[in-house]
């Protein structure tokens, strides 16, 4: 399957790519997406390499922030706002445990996750994120962001999402009580599932 940079919106009942537009550089497989659809900030992604632009949506049109990542990397985390988001994790022919913070003009190196990690089950606030499953799948772990630093998360409920892709990044949003939705794998490409988990603090 061919990688592409287009997108859709979902108005409440369907979505559409009317009038939405294509990113520029960044998007493909597993773009790491953070923001409302009126205001998003995006990073990353892989069309036959690795992207680092960092791109900003406006509910029209997507335009280059003009910074790019020191390097690019696809199937990764994110979350927050376009103007105060982080991107964690993923892969760039390596397992990435980094997290990058964006303030809307500018990208900063924080703290890194206990573990490298991608393609992970992940929902959260810009300052309260919970992750589980991705490239750790049966460990039956899971990390949480507090604003600052990661720290090993309670197991209780993770099990049942400790999945190696969400399908595609199908998840969902929350605080760090959060719901996972849409199904993921538990061992290969033919194993998706369609669980819907839910975990407490």
């Amino acid at each position: 399957m061919a990688e592409v940079r287009t997108c859709e919106e979902y108005n409440g009942s369907t979505w559409t790519n009317t009038d939405v537009g294509s990113l520029n550089g960044a998007g493909g497989e597993f773009v790491s997406l953070a923001g409302t659809a009126s205001a998003a900030v995006c990073a990353g992604g892989y069309i036959g390499g690795y992207a680092t632009m960092v791109e900003h949506y406006n509910g029209t049109a997507w335009s280059d922030t003009g910074v790019d990542l020191s390097s690019g990397f696809a199937y990764g985390g994110s979350a927050g706002t376009q103007t105060d988001a982080i991107f964690f994790g993923g892969y760039d022919g390596s397992t990435l445990s980094h997290t990058i913070g964006w303030n809307g003009s500018a990208l900063s190196s924080l703290n890194a996750m206990s573990n490298t990690r991608n393609v992970m089950q992940s929902a959260g606030t810009r300052n309260d994120v919970i992750i589980t499953g991705g490239g750790r799948v049966g460990n039956n772990d899971g990390e949480f962001w507090n604003g600052t630093s990661w720290a090993a998360s309670s197991t209780d409920g993770l099990s049942s999402m400790d999945l190696y892709s969400p399908s595609s990044h199908i998840d969902c949003g929350g605080s760090f009580a959060a719901a996972f939705l849409g199904g993921g794998t538990t061992s290969s490409l033919g194993a998706a599932t369609n669980r819907i988990g839910h975990h407490d603090r």
